[in-house]
């Protein structure tokens, strides 16, 4: 499984606020798997639309991978997969958004979520504040993990 960093190649000002927000050329978070069964691999992410997964080329096409970290661990990759398959359809958390940028922490546990957190509980980060986690504090916690 491969967690992504990225931007869109069209301007977005949600996004662009984001980057400049966090400092980074990056403004959404993502994972990728490859389904063995097709040969595919498959984007899960969290937008305005909710959970929802989309195929890579379709997603490398409307957006630029700024970093990726790839993770080697088969009993996570197979969570991770089922944690996400679970919860497409489960709605953005536009609020969190909202709490990042004014430093308030909030719990509504996993009944709407953004990008780095879908990302932070389908790789299991247990004992962390995940509702208010954003991409850049993400890449923080994936350096916890010996990929």
């Amino acid at each position: 499984m491969i967690v992504i960093w990225s931007t869109p190649k069209k301007f977005h000002l949600f996004s662009w606020l984001i980057s400049k927000f966090l400092g980074a050329k990056y403004s959404h978070s993502a994972i990728v798997f490859k389904i063995e069964q097709t040969g595919q691999f498959l984007v899960f992410q969290a937008t305005r639309k909710g959970v929802y997964p989309i195929e890579y080329s379709k997603f490398k096409a409307k957006n630029h991978i700024i970093e990726y970290v790839e993770i080697n661990q088969d009993h996570l990759e197979e969570y991770a997969l089922r944690y996400c398959i679970d919860h497409i359809g489960t709605q953005y958390d536009f609020l969190d958004v909202i709490l990042i940028a004014l430093n308030i922490k909030y719990s509504n546990g996993e009944k709407r979520m953004i990008c780095s957190e879908l990302v932070a509980r389908a790789i299991g980060f247990n004992g962390h504040h995940l509702d208010q986690i954003d991409p850049k504090e993400l890449k923080e916690l994936i350096k916890e993990i010996p990929c």
